[in-house]
């Protein structure tokens, strides 16, 4: 009679070194496209919401302001200021011109879906005679600029710098 006999443990210990082995190879990857399909998709959002301010500017002749008239002055919580009200109000259409869901807030910030804040800034109003623009801090003179930062940005791109926002991956020009 035969009997039967389990695993030895170095047959054990060598299966659990091809899973760790494996593990380790494809944990980098899965981690890369996460943070690309996210990147996407705040990009994705980055455009719609594009596409709303034009169409708030095309009703109203201007884009919503930022917090002042000055290059360096941009809204951080979007999310809950000024341009989310502006934007999720009902216009002349009686529909609003953004929706926004209830996973792009981060406390009161907007966020993207890497959980970084979108900034904006109204560019139209700034006038030229007052201030020149500058190419490395305004991205679109005469409409808004849009940005946040992405995945691996650099250090200049963070949530409390005021970089410029060339700094950042994630942006409407």
């Amino acid at each position: 009679m035969r009997s039967s006999r389990g695993f030895t443990i170095v047959e054990l210990l060598v299966v659990l070194t091809i899973i760790a082995v494996l593990a380790a190879l494809l944990l980098p990857a899965l981690s890369a496209a996460r943070c690309r399909s996210k990147h996407s998709t705040s990009q994705a959002t980055i455009q719609d919401f594009s596409i709303a301010l034009k169409a708030y500017e095309s009703d109203f002749g201007r884009y919503p302001p930022s917090e002042g008239a000055s290059p360096n002055q941009y809204i951080t919580n979007g999310g809950a200021g000024t341009l989310a009200f502006i934007m999720s109000a009902k216009g002349p259409k009686n529909v609003p011109y953004y929706e926004f869901r209830s996973d792009q807030y981060k406390g009161t910030q907007w966020v993207t879906a890497l959980r970084t804040p979108y900034k904006y800034r109204e560019n139209a109003s700034v006038s030229p005679k007052a201030v020149t623009p500058d190419p490395t801090t305004m991205m679109n003179v005469h409409t808004f600029d849009m940005w946040a930062c992405g995945c691996n940005d650099q250090p200049a791109c963070s949530e409390t710098t005021s970089e410029p926002p060339t700094a950042a991956t994630l942006k409407n020009w």
